[in-house]
């Protein structure tokens, strides 16, 4: 599809990008047209994932029970959604429920479950993540400045560092829960490895200490020993073929 046909249509459905359309083909330098360039895949980005929400905003939607009294949940209308993503600000309506009985469950968004957003959320997680990515190596003030710089997002520096303590307390509380389930003797489900993955050398690096192998393959049993010829000071790297 041609520029010319892909701008017809979004300015018919989005007229008010025509000023955007103007910026990329008044540009100049190569620098100004990539810029003006991804400010209008952003915009045209936006009108698609609204598009797909208001498609899926009015699907009819089966009601749940209240978890409370047991009635069936009735619909209160249509009630705006926003949320900050790679894109920019998106926005969109979409059905909430409550009892009628008036449980104090709150309204209740069928849609944002199936979407995954937790309710009162204004940042997408993809964004989230990012950020949370960013601060492992740098500090949040630099953190904030490269998403700003990098993407145009305007996230300050204290929201990455709520956004790492979150991240940070869902990883201890999936710890405590593997341990809890580890000491009720269900251990914890192993990995699966493509073929290739698994076919590949098993790297291990050591540096003035012992490291111990078992004496026979594909077994916990025997005593565990350093590596033949490898002493604690020379010992440096030995590939093993994993099984």
């Amino acid at each position: 599809m041609c520029y010319d046909n892909v701008k017809e249509n979004f300015l018919q459905v989005k007229p008010e990008m025509k000023e955007i359309f103007k910026s990329v083909e008044k540009a100049v330098s190569l620098q100004d047209i990539i810029k003006s360039t991804w400010i209008l895949m952003a915009s045209m980005a936006i009108c698609i994932v609204e598009e797909i929400l208001r498609v899926r905003a009015n699907v009819d939607t089966k009601w749940s029970l209240c978890p409370q009294c047991g009635q069936r949940l009735e619909s209160k209308g249509f009630q705006p959604r926003q949320i900050l993503t790679l894109f920019g600000w998106i926005h969109w309506k979409r059905r909430i429920g409550r009892c009628p009985n008036r449980c104090k469950i709150g309204l209740i968004a069928p849609l944002d479950d199936s979407l995954k957003i937790e309710p009162y959320q204004m940042t997408c997680n993809t964004i989230k993540r990012m950020a949370c990515l960013l601060a492992v190596f740098l500090p949040f003030e630099i953190a904030s400045f490269l998403l700003q710089q990098c993407l145009g997002l305007n996230i300050s520096s204290d929201a990455i560092w709520n956004w790492v303590q979150s991240a940070g307390s869902s990883a201890m509380h999936q710890i405590e829960e593997d341990v809890r389930q580890l000491r009720e003797g269900n251990p914890p489900s192993p990995e699966k490895l493509s073929e290739e993955v698994n076919q590949l050398p098993l790297l291990v690096g050591g540096d003035g200490v012992m490291v111990p192998f078992r004496p026979k393959p594909k077994t916990p049993c025997g005593k565990l020993n350093s590596s033949p010829g490898f002493a604690k000071e020379d010992f440096d790297i030995k590939i093993l073929k994993q099984s």
